[in-house]
């Protein structure tokens, strides 16, 4: 199978497909070696972790690039990337799919939010108009190099907009030819079951960050009718968790046998390939 269009085929299948968040070359390949078909390069994540500043859309499209080449060069699953709103227009967006299908990415997701939020109400989301979404999708799908670059339409409107309201959004994105729809806030069972019924055969995304649904897990998703799930904060979380305690326990014992480190250097040298580099390339080394 070959990765370009392995993505297609692993959300052709019955059973839902489950995404991690990642944000850079070591946390994708961690996750790849977990055995997970596909990893989401995470623009909150990327944000995080490489400019220590909220998720408010400071990364650039040349960040994400950047990140994405790297990664691509160390995974051999899909990639799908957030573009957050395509870095501009209609136009902006063609240039942003074309540049990380060359990339490597095997899966892009844009969103319909406006770039500019109240700094007093961040749930509110401001979006454009449906039409300006829509534009920006039928340029991308027209202009793709390859039809196995999967689109990921993302609305935010249930943060703002009434479910009919929700439902018209993700019906015009799927005419607009968005191989995958997503439908960010939803508050319930019901409303989930709503976009995967208006979605019919376009596969239905899933957030699952919180639980303000009451849904918890992969498998409650998956007999609602959604195909693929992300979890996009779970391993930029957890590394922040781990970092805080790290560095706070450091600085109060600085005793390399009191705070050894969890994971040794020679293990992390081990899962990273190193003994298999020298053998290969032994004779550059002499």
């Amino acid at each position: 199978m070959s990765k370009e269009n392995s993505l297609q085929k692993i959300i052709s299948a019955n059973s839902i497909t489950v995404i991690p968040g990642v944000y850079d070359s070591l946390s994708g390949l961690l996750a790849s070696k977990a055995g997970f078909d596909a990893v989401f390069l995470s623009g909150s994540a990327v944000s995080y972790s490489q400019l220590a500043r909220p998720d408010i859309g400071l990364v650039t499209m040349n960040e994400m690039l950047e990140i994405c080449i790297r990664l691509n060069d160390r995974v051999d699953i899909p990639i799908l990337v957030d573009i957050d709103r395509g870095f501009g227009n209609a136009a902006h967006a063609v240039r942003t799919i074309r540049s990380f299908e060359a990339s490597g990415a095997s899966a892009v997701q844009i969103e319909d939010q406006l770039p500019v939020n109240d700094v007093n109400n961040l749930l509110h989301r401001p979006l454009v108009s449906p039409l300006t979404m829509v534009n920006k999708i039928k340029a991308m799908v027209d202009e793709r190099r390859h039809e196995f670059t999967l689109i990921s339409a993302r609305t935010d409107s249930p943060f703002s907009e009434s479910l009919d309201q929700v439902v018209e959004r993700i019906s015009l994105y799927k005419e607009a030819g968005a191989d995958i729809v997503f439908a960010e806030g939803l508050k319930s069972s019901s409303e989930i079951k709503q976009v995967v019924k208006t979605a019919g055969s376009t596969p239905v995304l899933f957030n699952l960050l919180k639980s303000d649904t009451g849904i918890t897990s992969a498998a409650q998703l998956e007999k609602l009718g959604v195909s693929i799930v992300l979890f996009p904060a779970h391993a930029i979380a957890n590394s922040f968790n781990s970092l805080i305690n790290t560095f706070k326990s450091l600085k109060a014992n600085p005793d390399l046998i009191s705070e050894p480190p969890k994971t040794s250097i020679s293990e992390v040298n081990k899962i990273l390939g190193m003994s298999d580099m020298i053998n290969k390339f032994h004779d550059c080394y002499s």
